[in-house]
């Protein structure tokens, strides 16, 4: 009998010691998540950015408005309209944007990040739209985003407009 509780009690005690080891980190990889948790908006450009060209690949605007929220707002670009609040009125925006076949979105490398916590983030800049023919139309642009998952993002507010050569 005395075995058995001594055995039940070495399997309890290393089930214990595996399940502390497993929630301990290195301290690189306590860094590396650091610099992910405000590191982020870099691959929510690329992210965004694929978006736009796969829809713009694809004709449909689907793939660029999901990273809206349904309550998002955006002030396009090529829009002098009212902001457009909501996936219809983003989808509509996109919907058009996607007919002037942007083939890339280049990102000037000054962006300015400002975390709000690990996962909301407000991201500005510079970028140009590479449209087919080799038009280049400059725009500024702020995206308020919130990230749900890695790779996995929602945007509140995206701001752009176009500015002087």
């Amino acid at each position: 009998m005395d075995s058995l509780l001594l055995l039940v009690n070495m399997c309890t005690l290393g089930l214990i010691l595996y399940s502390l080891v497993g929630s301990f980190s290195t301290e690189d990889e306590q860094q590396e998540k650091e610099e992910h948790s405000m590191n982020w908006h870099k691959d929510f450009l690329d992210v965004w950015t694929e978006a736009l060209l796969h829809s713009t690949r694809t004709m449909s605007a689907v793939p660029i408005t999901t990273l809206y929220s349904s309550d998002g707002v955006l002030l396009g670009t090529l829009d002098e309209s009212t902001p457009r609040i909501g996936g219809k009125m983003v989808y509509d925006y996109f919907d058009n944007l996607i007919k002037k076949t942007p083939v890339d979105v280049v990102f000037d490398e000054d962006v300015v990040s400002q975390y709000i916590d690990d996962r909301t983030c407000l991201i500005s800049g510079y970028y140009t739209f590479v449209l087919q023919g080799g038009t280049n139309l400059k725009a500024k642009y702020s995206f308020y985003v919130d990230m749900i998952s890695e790779g996995n993002y929602r945007i509140l507010l995206h701001n752009s407009g176009r500015r002087n050569a």
